[in-house]
């Protein structure tokens, strides 16, 4: 890593002799193989911008959490480590990406990923703004949280990182009637871009339900990592009446335990899920994957289901992978009404239920399976709205975005436009 080579140092001042300015987009984000699905999200997007070809080879700026012993397994794209809970990484890193060729940084937002000074909120996650002020370079900020009623700390740090940054890039377009009243955030420094995810086929299930063994199973499935606030208590709790009229029904519940979950209450939370499928007389109808999934095994067990759910129960949650890849692949979509899926899946793209309400789930699941049409109108309306979700589109979203910055800030990019006619990038 280029953050351990020698290099002369004055007061403890990394000295770096400054590269020609060229057209490398940085990325300060978690990477894989940290278990984070912020770190996915990153991979995909650099990766999918990466073959546009309008800009070198993709660069990141990993953060690390040392706990996690993580910083020879990362591949040779991460050029630059961030230890999470180390101030002076933060700023080291600024100091390289001044001195480098970056022509821009691409900064992925979660409070959780960035490390706090002692002595204030647990969330606040504010060394991320030692980074922003001593940057020099032009930033566009993806925010992959957005709260409602955030505390003084994350109010102040969402102000300042959009003051900082020269786009905050939106996964939901409902969020911005928060980011305007709630942070005084002008509407013109937003873009709205879509979470990304795979482009395949519209196709059915059944030659994948036999890579399982599932054939003439009626497949549900929930993934992501597991922890309480999922809500899959709640649907363990709605099918035996599913069940009853469905005996078919086989509902996967795919996905390892958080890593911070794992690390402070172990495996609690799937035990208790497990006694609940025992209670419930489940046991042929529910079966946990205990693993975090590579892209192809995820593509595989998505590919195999016929019902996605999405149970959730914080209402405010602004983006859901989980739920942007089922859309993708033309899933029918059962999910609580949490502030994402109430964007993605309005206008008969799926059905939403309320919170921790299993009756509602399992009216819900009869309905779509008792209706085949039912079935087939969801999956189809979703799939050519999630058209635009792929991860060739969104790169080409993206790009557009850090093209139009960069000649904001006076480099005039020779690349014709990589939307195509898309437009512009706006909320």
């Amino acid at each position: 890593m280029e953050q351990s080579l020698k290099r002369k140092t004055l007061s403890g001042i990394s000295l770096l002799r400054p590269l020609p300015r060229g057209k490398r987009i940085a990325y300060v984000t978690t990477y894989p193989p940290r278990e984070c699905g912020i770190a996915t999200f990153t991979y995909d997007l650099s990766q999918a911008i990466n073959t546009l070809g309008v800009f070198a080879r993709p660069t990141i700026i990993a953060i690390n959490d040392s706990r996690l012993n993580l910083g020879k397994s990362y591949s040779k794209e991460v050029r630059f480590i961030i230890e999470q809970h180390d101030k002076a990484s933060y700023l080291a890193a600024a100091e390289y990406i001044n001195n480098s060729d970056i022509a821009l940084v691409s900064l992925q937002h979660e409070f959780g990923i960035y490390g706090t000074e002692s002595g204030k909120d647990n969330w606040d996650g504010s060394m991320v703004l030692d980074f922003l002020r001593a940057l020099k370079k032009p930033v566009v900020t993806t925010m992959h949280t957005v709260l409602k009623k955030p505390n003084e700390f994350q109010l102040k740090a969402i102000q300042e990182i959009a003051q900082r940054s020269d786009r905050i890039v939106l996964m939901a377009r409902n969020s911005r009637r928060i980011l305007e009243p709630v942070y005084n955030i002008p509407r013109e420094k937003m873009a709205f871009i879509h979470h990304g995810a795979p482009d395949v086929p519209f196709h059915g299930s059944d030659y994948f339900k036999r890579v399982f063994g599932l054939e003439g199973r009626e497949v549900l499935m929930s993934f992501g990592f597991l922890s309480p606030g999922k809500g899959i208590e709640y649907v363990l709790n709605a099918l035996p009446d599913v069940v009853k009229k469905h005996p078919e029904v086989m509902y996967l519940i795919v996905g390892a335990t958080h890593p911070v979950v794992r690390k402070e209450a172990g495996e609690r939370y799937r035990r208790e899920l497990q006694k609940i499928v025992k209670k419930n007389k489940l046991i042929d109808n529910v079966k946990f994957v205990n693993q975090y999934l590579t892209l192809n095994q995820l593509i595989l067990f998505l590919r195999a289901t016929n019902i996605y759910l999405a149970p959730q129960l914080n209402p405010e949650q602004y983006v859901s992978g989980t739920v942007a890849y089922a859309a993708a692949f033309g899933k029918a979509i059962v999910s609580t009404k949490f502030r994402y899926a109430r964007s993605l899946l309005r206008k008969g793209r799926g059905i939403l239920v309320p919170f921790g309400d299993s009756v509602a789930i399992a009216g819900a699941l009869n309905e779509i399976l008792d209706n085949p049409q039912k079935k087939r109108d969801l999956e189809e309306a979703i799939y050519i709205y999630s058209r635009k979700m792929t991860w060739q589109h969104v790169a080409s979203r993206y790009a557009d975005l850090f093209r139009r910055v960069l000649t904001e800030h006076g480099v005039e990019p020779e690349e014709k436009d990589t939307l195509g006619g898309h437009g512009q990038v706006t909320v």
